[in-house]
């Protein structure tokens, strides 16, 4: 299970060729869907309060955030048009994979960790595409861009090891608390699998990551985890033994089949190497793992109520999957032709169906855009609208409370220095008292005086807010 290579095998190529093609084809992807990914939930809310406040917008300590926002802040501050600094957003989170993946492919040569990432990345993702924003999705990357070190450098013996292995360990604990499981099932399985790794060194390893969470835990807790917390911990106690009566399940399954079928083809590959090894402990522990984290997730989301976030959440079982079957089958299987052209169909039929997925998000914005336009049409002046979310097609939006951002942004794009925002709320009477007021933002999150927007993006949103119906 060595992570390098002397001269580069022709295995090794096809996997370090076709994962950047992959991750290539997801940038392209990222360009051409760019509104789909920006105009959707937490990338339009980051990206107004960066246009208003001129700084990256760090939410809940998860700091891995800033570097994809290094773009886009630096197309605001540069007067780029708002559709150019929406592009900047979303090619940033392809732009980071494609690093991620040149650093493990060309720089470590470790075709297991390439391999693993191109799975990640595609496999399972569909509708996690579009909701690009999740810290999850980046530090599992960076995540394999740490394992690609520890494994080409496996005794851990220079000081210089040290001195990129702390802040990279931070950086980990900090992309997102998640990453703990997929972290932890790779400790014990390169244990296990790599015997240059069973020295004293690797356990410290492993010790100072427990130590930076539990600190992290003490000293710098935040209420958004804390409260996920709160509702895992309340599920595990009142509803023991019933922890598989649960929908999330059944809507795993239904999923796994219509969307994230990859991942089940990964898993019989998987499965089908193991039994012709005989590799029963190898199976158990993969098997244990997944199922340990469909119940883990199952505990903090019952109901796994929508699917972007339920996939992008469940993207670890990928790495606990293709990191076995890669050490299983990638020797003896990728000198076949047929495997190998197996695999690049997998990848292009993948890429068809994200490409596919975009139909939904783009139904979402016409939606938005129609409405804002017979707002107007019907109210001429008015640039400010609200909607009780009982009126909305909440089978088309999803969610609704990033509409004002979406919407602000939306019509900036299309109607440049003339904006809109529409808000919907669940609750009408809560704003009752602020309809009427001219000079204010308003957002089921904040509110926020008006003269804060830049009016070189966004104009001067005038007069009261107006029923949309």
């Amino acid at each position: 299970m060595s992570a390098t290579t002397g001269n580069m095998k022709k295995e090794d190529q096809f996997i370090f060729r076709l994962g950047f093609a992959g991750m290539v084809a997801l940038l392209v992807l990222s360009i051409v869907f760019w509104r789909e990914r920006t105009l959707f939930l937490d990338v339009a809310y980051q990206t107004v309060l960066m246009l208003r406040d001129d700084q990256v917008q760090v939410q809940v300590q998860r700091f891995g955030a800033a570097v994809v926002q290094a773009l886009p802040l630096l197309g605001s501050r540069l007067l780029l048009p708002v559709e150019a600094v929406l592009l900047l957003y979303s090619v940033s989170f392809t732009l980071l994979y494609l690093l991620f993946f040149t650093l493990t492919a060309f720089v470590f040569k470790d075709r297991l960790m390439s391999w693993a990432m191109l799975c990640l990345y595609l496999l399972m993702t569909v509708d996690g595409f579009y909701w690009c924003t999740s810290e999850l999705q980046q530090g599992l990357g960076f995540m394999l861009v740490v394992w690609s070190f520890i494994r080409r450098f496996p005794a851990i013996d220079k000081v210089w090891y040290a001195l990129f292995l702390f802040p990279a360990l931070v950086a980990v604990v900090f992309y997102h608390p998640l990453l703990v499981l997929p972290w932890s099932f790779m400790a014990v399985f390169f244990a296990w699998k790599m015997p240059a790794l069973r020295h004293w060194r690797y356990g410290m390893v492993q010790l100072v990551y427990v130590a930076i969470i539990v600190l992290k835990q003490v000293y710098l807790p935040n209420w958004y985890d804390s409260g996920k917390m709160s509702v895992f911990m309340q599920n595990l106690q009142e509803d023991f033994p019933n922890y598989f009566s649960y929908p999330a399940y059944g809507k795993f399954f239904n999923h796994l089949w219509q969307y994230w079928w990859g991942v089940a083809l990964l898993y019989l590959a998987f499965l089908l190497g193991g039994i012709r090894k005989k590799d029963w402990a190898e199976i158990g522990f993969v098997t244990l793992a997944v199922a340990g984290y469909l119940i883990v997730s199952a505990l903090g989301s019952p109901n796994a109520s929508y699917r972007f976030y339920a996939e992008v959440n469940y993207m670890p079982i990928v790495l606990m999957i293709a990191i076995p079957a890669g050490t299983q089958l990638l020797d003896n299987w990728l000198r076949l032709r047929w495997v190998r052209a197996a695999i690049v169909a997998v990848v292009m039929a993948r890429l068809l169906h994200i490409c596919i997925g975009h139909e939904p998000f783009a139904a979402r914005l016409d939606w938005l855009s129609q409405s804002m336009e017979a707002g107007k049409t019907a109210k001429p002046g008015a640039s400010k609208f609200y909607l009780a979310e009982q009126q909305s097609p909440m089978d088309t939006l999803l969610m609704t409370w990033a509409t004002p951002y979406e919407t602000l942004l939306l019509s900036a794009c299309e109607n440049p220095g003339s904006a809109t925002s529409l808000i919907i709320t669940p609750d009408v009477g809560k704003f009752s008292a602020d309809w009427q007021r001219e000079d204010i933002f308003l957002s089921e999150f904040q509110t926020f005086a008006l003269e804060k927007l830049p009016e070189h993006y966004f104009g001067k949103l005038a007069g009261p807010y107006q029923p949309l119906h």
